[in-house]
Formats: structure tokens, C-alpha cells, sequence
């Protein structure tokens, strides 16, 4: 399933306070220079040494959920839910209490909002429509935001093809400013579904490969450097011949979840997981999340610093919308 704004049209319908080597702080502390260009993210030596020594610099999870057991039933996100409008994309900050999504809300269109809440416990805000960064007009969506609120990562198809964006704002009290492309990843296919690991390490995202008629997402990571990223390439192990998408890496890099059309789900895009020993190991063979799945669309978009929950969006129940979703391991 493609994401050019027409087939968008139609899916609609049918940290860790680490110090990141990109977005966090290094980032300039305006997304467009003067001739509307980004620039190369200014990543650390720091974050390529972990990379480089197969550590990932953030501590295994101290987590209060047994990781070992499946998850319980999803549960609605019933602040953010409603009839009409599709809810999609949910990516969280650490502490669970800031959201970027893409929905739409009167007056605005569709587009990328942001909400906050109080607690874990209590409801989100109704949904602010990101002014500066969305473009009348666009199919802007994919919204994510790095682990100090500061960052935030999406895709457009503002200047034809869709493809990586990104916006800094200097305090959490500001509104993002206009965005810019994201040189040195985006090329001639289409880019969507950005995700930066919380330590700034490995920007993964989805490619349609090859570019035209016969384009498949598929899975693509490009790994942080000294000003910016570096070749992004395609992650083997998590490719097939079917559609994969979404990846919604943990906090320490070594699980992965994602979407996939692939043999074994229900039939629409499935929620898959697969895992690793280092950061530097091959990724194991994916296998389904039997317990998040419906006949319909399932769609991963963030998991939570202890691995305890999942947040995803999800067409089930005969619904002809997509809502937000969570789902937690025992205890």
C-alpha cells in the first residue's frame, strides 16, 4: 500500500535523556538556513563510537512488565479516538505524556498534530495542528519526535514525491518552525516513516524500492556520522517480497517492531518483531504478534522505554477508520 496522497486517501478510508547525536542538540537551532536548506545534522563522535563498538549506550530496560509474556488487549486511546477521522501514526516522548499524530480536526485538514497529557493515567489534550509545519494542500504525515521534544521528523509530499523532512524548536514552549528536507537520505524514490533511536544512533525509515510501477516498501536505516547521515541501505532481514513498514525500533536498538503484508499475519499489514544480541548483530527472522493482529490494518508506531507497551493504530472491528491503540505486558 502506497503513500502518495491518493492511496493516503484511500488507506484513510478503507532517551533517556541521553545526549543524541543528531536532533537532540546537534541539530542547528533552526530547521531552514537562509536558502531553505537543512543542512547536515551535526552528529557526534560519541554516538558513532557506540555504533562502532556495538553498544548501543543505553542501558537494558528496567522494566516492571514481564518482556517474556504477550501483550494484553489492546486498549483504545479513547481521548484521541472519534468516529470520523482517522487517528494515525502515534510517537511518543519517554515519558509518555507528549504525542505526535496525524488526524484531522475542525477547522484544519488532515495533517500533523501534537497533544500532551498530565500523567499516563490521565486523557490527552485535544490535538494542536502544527501550523508551521504542515503545508496546505500536502499529504504531510509519519510525525515523530525525538526523546527531549525538541526534534521533529516527517514526510511530505510537498514538492512532489514524498520524502524526509525535519524542524527544530529551541524550547518546548515554542511552536516548531517551518521545516526542510532531510539532505544526504532523501533521494529519488519515495521516503516515509521516519524513526531516529533515542540515542541518535540509526535513523531507520522505509523506501519504495525499486522507484516506479512495481515500488515495495521496504525497511532502510542510515547511521548517524560526524555532520550528518551516512548511506542509508536497505535491512535485509526484515525485507520480503511484501510490503514493510513502520519500524519502531525499543530504546536500546535491539528489538524491532514493524508492519508487514507478509505470509503469516491476517491478510492487511500485521505487526511483526524481531530481535538482536548487539547493535552490531543481524536482526532474527520476524516473527508475527499474534495478539496485536486483526483482519484489518495494524500499524506499529512507538514502544516504551521499559518495552512495557506498544502504541499502534488500527482499522479493526469492521471499522472503516483507523484509531489509536495501546497495549501493555503483564506485570
Amino acid at each position: 500500500m502506497g503513500f502518495a496522497r491518493g492511496s493516503a486517501t484511500a488507506f484513510c478510508l478503507a532517551s533517556l535523556a541521553c545526549a543524541c547525536s543528531l536532533g537532540l542538540d546537534g541539530f542547528s537551532s533552526s530547521a531552514a538556513t537562509a536558502d531553505g536548506d537543512a543542512g547536515a545534522p551535526d552528529a557526534t563522535a560519541d554516538a558513532s563510537a557506540d555504533a562502532s563498538e556495538g553498544d548501543s549506550g543505553i542501558d537494558a530496560p528496567k522494566t516492571g512488565c514481564n518482556l517474556g509474556a504477550p501483550f494484553g488487549a489492546p486498549a483504545s486511546i479513547a481521548s484521541l479516538n472519534t468516529p470520523d477521522n482517522d487517528e494515525l501514526w502515534p510517537r511518543l516522548t519517554p515519558d509518555e505524556l507528549t504525542m505526535v499524530l496525524a488526524t484531522a480536526r475542525s477547522p484544519n485538514a488532515f495533517g500533523l498534530y501534537i497533544t500532551k497529557r498530565a500523567s499516563r493515567d490521565a486523557p490527552f489534550d485535544p490535538p494542536h495542528y502544527m501550523t508551521n509545519v504542515n503545508q496546505p494542500g500536502a499529504f504531510d504525515a509519519d510525525p515523530m519526535i525525538t526523546a527531549n521534544g525538541l526534534t521533529f521528523f516527517f514526510q511530505s509530499d510537498r514538492t512532489g514525491d514524498q520524502a524526509l523532512y525535519w524542524s527544530k524548536r529551541a524550547s518546548l514552549t515554542d511552536e516548531f518552525p517551518a521545516p526542510a528536507p532531510l539532505t544526504g537520505v532523501n533521494t529519488t524514490a519515495r521516503e516515509v516513516q521516519p524513526f531516529l533511536t533515542a540515542d541518535g544512533v540509526e535513523l531507520y525509515f522505509s523506501r519504495y524500492i525499486p522507484p516506479g510501477a512495481t515500488e515495495v516498501a521496504q525497511i532502510h536505516r542510515a547511521v548517524a556520522l560526524g555532520t550528518g547521515f551516512g548511506t542509508a541501505e536497505e535491512v535485509l532481514e526484515l525485507a520480503s517480497p511484501e510490503e514493510n513498514w513502520l519500524p519502531t525500533p525499543s530504546a536500546n536498538r535491539l528489538t524491532m517492531y514493524f508492519s508487514s503484508k507478509r505470509t503469516g499475519g491476517q491478510g492487511d499489514h500485521d505487526i511483526w518483531v524481531s530481535r538482536r544480541a548487539s547493535v552490531t548483530s543481524p536482526w532474527s527472522m520476524p516473527t508475527v504478534v499474534t495478539e496485536l493482529n486483526s483482519p484489518g490494518l495494524d500499524a506499529s508506531g512507538w514502544l516504551s522505554v521499559d518495552e512495557c507497551r506498544l502504541y499502534f493504530h488500527s482499522r479493526r472491528d469492521g471499522a472503516t477508520t483507523s484509531d489509536l491503540y495501546v497495549a501493555e505486558k503483564p506485570r
